[in-house]
């Protein structure tokens, strides 16, 4: 298959991941067969054949020979690779509840995170992350390099809980548009007071008081979880936020 081929196969796969997740094919329904969607979109069948193959793959339909192409209850058979996805609707809008729902998982994962950081990091990924908090200080208004540093201390807390499943997991967020700027690369745009709340947690980490740590990442995204949200629907009417299949 050609690559100008694969490229419309992906985009009719987006398509039809849309439709199911807007419940125009809900599940337990068939899907149009090879040949109907072949006509809607005026491809071959080898093309709406990949585009099939990719929806099976992902866990949305099951192709039963000689049968049809059911669909499948995403929520028992989808997987965090469909977060991204799940973030637009067919005509491009942003999905506001499924946002709402990823940000919620977001907030709820990195208190955690926090929390067993706290209990869990040694004393040399705590001078790491101390000099990292530091440097990020120097850097204030220099954006990029601001982002950049964020990100590290994120990824340096992350790795401190010592649990490998955290780390899969914050690697998958951070392929969403919406959040792969990082920890708080969404907060950083209305916030400019969030290094105060780095070295408050560093000092809190030294103390090893989860409590207060889990506390103070709480208040934090209390605090900017409406301006966060508005700055996220801003950004998708802005189309900065693309979905890639």
């Amino acid at each position: 298959m050609s690559s100008s081929q694969t490229t419309i196969s992906k985009a009719i796969t987006s398509k039809l991941i849309a439709r199911i997740i807007d419940g125009v094919y809900p599940p337990g329904d068939k899907l149009p067969t090879e040949r109907e969607i072949a006509e809607e979109f005026n491809v071959t069948r080898n093309v709406v054949r990949e585009a099939l193959k990719r929806l099976e793959a992902l866990g949305l339909v099951t192709i039963r020979r000689s049968s049809g192409i059911y669909v499948e209850d995403l929520q028992l058979t989808g997987g965090v690779e469909l977060l991204e996805l799940l973030i637009f609707k067919e005509d491009g809008s942003l999905n506001i509840d499924i946002l709402r729902d990823i940000i919620e998982f977001y907030e709820s994962s990195i208190i955690s995170i926090i929390r067993l950081a706290t209990q869990r990091m040694t004393r040399e990924e705590l001078n790491a992350l101390e000099e990292s908090v530091r440097r990020r200080g120097e850097m204030i208004g220099e954006r990029e390099e601001v982002e950049k540093i964020s990100r590290d201390i994120t990824a340096l807390i992350v790795d401190a809980t010592h649990n490998s499943l955290y780390r899969l997991i914050y690697n998958t967020m951070l392929k969403i548009p919406v959040l792969s700027t990082g920890f708080f690369g969404i907060l950083m745009s209305i916030n400019p007071d969030i290094q105060e709340f780095f070295e408050r947690l560093v000092v809190m980490i030294k103390q090893r008081d989860q409590e207060m740590a889990s506390l103070l990442a709480s208040r934090m995204f209390e605090a900017y979880e409406d301006q966060a949200a508005r700055v996220l629907i801003r950004m998708a009417a802005e189309d900065k936020l693309k979905p890639r299949l």
